[in-house]
């Protein structure tokens, strides 16, 4: 069984690393991405779809 830290650790990071690479692909900013960055680590997301329809709610998900 997992703790309850341990899956929040397992959580934030592949939030994060997904952040990360939204980053990279210029599909959001620099800003969006250290004000998401806060709000992920404050436990606001249960998951990547649940962070992903924020950014789009949010008109912070840059069309191509």
């Amino acid at each position: 069984t997992v703790s309850q830290k341990e899956a929040w650790m397992i959580r934030i990071r592949s939030l994060r690393r997904k952040l990360r690479e939204f980053k990279a692909n210029r599909i959001i900013t620099e800003s969006n991405y250290s004000k998401v960055y806060r709000i992920a680590g404050s436990g606001r997301f249960t998951s990547i779809a649940d962070m992903e329809r924020f950014l789009k709610a949010h008109d912070m998900w840059r069309k191509r």
